[in-house]
């Protein structure tokens, strides 16, 4: 970490979106090499790239900032400031509605789109690799919409550097300063980028709607000589989330490669540790200061829900009420009353709002959201209704017929309550839950069918406790909501644990058989989120998330040396999965399969290729893996040999570095599950059974990750 902040060309920062709630808690510089790559095919002559998009989308959906915001994924300054440049430039009228000077430019673009072999200038874009894995990340930008720090940059020391002034990443105050980590760049740096890798990274960026698609592109040179620069990140922990949890934003996915002893010496290391442990001290534990206003079993009873802020303070607001009002008991005076009243009115607003923040959280983990969103995005409220009740009449949950209308909300109100920043509404949230046949949410109706009735009850007497009203309520309801308040944060939350028991007798969800399944489960969620990281893990197609899921399930408390066997058949169907899901994105070589060329090809590049060890491969006919050429479920050798006829050498080779023997893997899972009963394997080939097990359990991880860091999954 003996920065040298003078070999640094820039000190850049680019837009990212964090998929869930974080608390901010220390900003780097992150050093990585920056090449310009020339791209035809993304030319538009007088406008340049986001410009050209805008006006199309303006002509198409009028100029509405939100509604520009929703189709091109841009913030509004971004939108404002096309908007500006465009009218500047005779493209749009002072409304910024389009007028025929913007037609006729975007006709005659269009026209030249058509042309054959139009020859065009190309566009020029920065693409950036990290300076210790040597990984492209995940983001290409026109070099014109780079964003550059305009702040005075100082060194401090050996590894904090100063921000002077007001910046996106500095301090609000013009005058104040603000001290960041700076690491410093490797030795020796080298890298062997080629066209193919960044064409793959345009592809993926068009699919994931960074930069707009162009059908015919074409990487035409990569400057041999890379820039340094620096880019601004952060160190995250995330809201609810284990120690373990702490990433960068700004590489959309776990950096765990900031804690690596190769890259730190030891004063670095232990600056770098130090700091880091005491952030995650002050961010799961409740504040010494706060600590001292509440009593100890409350303190006890309250830290695992620190790391949930809205909650947390909520639930401290009801336990100073609900102790108030105890204390109150029955002594019947007209001022105790009042008073009586107003904490009872407290108690049922707070209690209220820590259930929607508590459903809100749980939302975040449903598989599948934006696809449920989608499909309810044109559905009338009645029709939103009737959905919901079909669903709960399949899952046999009750409801009292007066309540139904109660299940009559807007989408719009739905949408709003799942927002970061907004007001969240319990009914809304609930009927999300429904929709999307959330699991847990489903056992937990099925633990307590009444649930939902006293859910909508609780509205009713919600709304006028909100509204400073006079509420009838008995002290033995406050009890049920407040026993079932910490009840569903121990459904939803079964990791965080309380040193009391918290759920009352007369409100309990699970035997405790059910309870261990449950946490297993959430255990092995978190197993997965560790390994591959909050980003990728988030990237990744849902059913094959759930697989890693349901395989880690079979590693939570088990003895390493003895797993259970029939492991391998899910081992089997995720690796076939995976590689169909990469292949399907793959164009297809204009030749015909054939097993020996694909093992050859796999020989070439580095990896262990011994033909009387890859006997299941043999065994596919010509037929077969035609269909699979074609993306056809028809089995792990077939998906694989795909692979390696589809990828290309250069990409091949990278991977071949890092997991040499990733042909033996596959042939053995293949083997293994191909004789059919586990109970025999087990018996006959115990050893290697278990050691293919740990085997491909590894590369499941490792091959994700590469895959992900070149861009092909």
């Amino acid at each position: 970490m003996d920065n040298k902040i003078k070999e640094a060309e820039d000190f850049i920062i680019y837009d990212y979106k964090i998929p869930f709630s974080t608390r901010l808690q220390k900003q780097f510089f992150w050093p990585v090499y920056r090449y310009k790559v020339s791209i035809s095919g993304f030319s538009f002559g007088v406008l340049n790239l986001f410009e050209y998009f805008m006006l199309k989308f303006i002509a198409s959906a009028g100029k509405d900032k939100l509604k520009l915001k929703s189709l091109t994924g841009m913030q509004e300054d971004l939108i404002d400031f096309l908007q500006q440049k465009l009218t500047n430039k005779g493209y749009l009228d002072d409304n910024f509605y389009i007028n025929k000077k913007g037609l006729s430019i975007l006709s005659e673009i269009d026209e030249k789109e058509n042309e054959e072999n139009l020859d065009r200038e190309p566009y020029f874009f920065y693409i950036y690799i990290d300076s210790f894995t040597k990984n492209i990340l995940p983001v290409i930008i026109p070099i014109e919409e780079e964003k550059v720090i305009q702040s005075t940059i100082t060194q401090e020391g050996k590894s904090l550097i100063v921000f002077e002034k007001q910046s996106s990443v500095g301090k609000q105050n013009e005058n104040d300063t603000k001290k960041i980590w700076a690491f410093d760049f490797p030795q020796n740096y080298n890298s062997d980028i080629n066209k193919e890798e960044v064409e793959q990274l345009v592809i993926k960026s068009m699919k994931d709607g960074k930069i707009p698609y162009q059908e015919n592109f074409k990487v035409e040179t990569i400057e041999e000589s890379a820039e340094k620069v620096y880019l601004a990140v952060h160190f995250i922990l995330q809201e609810g989330n284990t120690k373990k949890w702490l990433i960068t934003e700004g590489f959309s996915s776990d950096f765990s490669t900031i804690f690596n002893p190769e890259y730190l010496n030891d004063a670095g290391k232990e600056e770098v540790t130090k700091s880091r442990d005491y952030m995650i001290h002050k961010s799961l534990n409740i504040p010494d200061k706060i600590q001292e206003t509440m009593p100890n079993d409350i303190v006890e009873k309250l830290t695992p829900y620190y790391q949930y802020p809205q909650i947390f303070e909520k639930l401290k607001q009801i336990e100073i009420s609900k102790a108030g009002l105890d204390k109150i008991g029955k002594i019947d005076t007209s001022d105790k009353q009042e008073e009586s009243k107003n904490k009872k009115k407290d108690l049922i607003s707070n209690l209220y709002q820590v259930m929607e923040w508590s459903f809100f959280h749980s939302a975040k983990n449903i598989q599948g959201k934006n696809s449920i969103l989608k499909e309810l995005k044109n559905k009338s409220p009645l029709e939103i209704k009737d959905k919901s009740l079909k669903i709960m009449k399949k899952h046999k949950l009750d409801i009292i017929e007066k309540y139904k209308n109660n299940l009559k909300v807007k989408y719009g109100s739905i949408e709003y309550s799942l927002k970061e920043d907004s007001d969240k509404q319990l009914i809304p949230l609930l009927v999300f839950h429904i929709i999307a046949e959330s699991e847990r949410f489903i056992i937990l109706m099925n633990k307590n069918p009444q649930l939902i009735n006293d859910f909508i009850l609780f509205t009713y007497l919600r709304n006028p406790a909100e509204h400073n009203e006079n509420i009838n309520i008995k002290q033995e309801q406050i009890d049920l909501y407040y026993d079932t308040c910490y009840s569903v944060l121990e459904f939803l939350f079964p990791t965080l644990k309380s040193s009391k028991d918290i759920i009352s007798k007369n409100f309990y969800f699970f035997t405790e058989t059910e309870s261990q399944i449950h946490k297993k489960r959430f255990m092995a969620q978190k197993v997965v989120e560790e390994k591959l990281g909050f980003g990728l893990q988030n990237k990744l197609a849902p059913d094959i998330y759930q697989d890693m899921v349901n395989i880690e399930k079979f590693f939570i408390n088990s003895d390493q040396n003895n797993i259970n066997p029939n492991i391998i058949k899910n081992l089997y169907n995720i690796f076939d999965k995976i590689f169909m899901h990469i292949n399907q994105n793959i164009s297809t070589p204009q030749k015909i399969i054939k097993v020996n060329e694909c093992l050859e090809k796999a020989n070439s590049v580095g990896f262990d290729v011994d033909r009387n060890e890859l006997k299941s491969f043999e065994r596919i006919n010509k037929e077969r893996l035609q269909k699979a050429v074609e993306n056809k479920p028809v089995s792990l050798q077939s998906s694989f040999l795909v692979f390696l006829f589809k990828i290309d050498k250069k990409i091949l080779r990278k991977i071949s570095k890092e997991m040499s023997n990733l042909l033996f893997i596959i042939n053995n899972i293949s083997n293994l599950r191909g004789h059919g009963d586990i109970l025999i394997i087990k018996q006959k080939k115990g050893a290697l059974l278990q050691n293919t097990i740990r085997d491909a359990h590894i590369l499941l991880y490792d091959f994700t990750k590469k895959a992900y860091n070149l861009n092909i999954i």
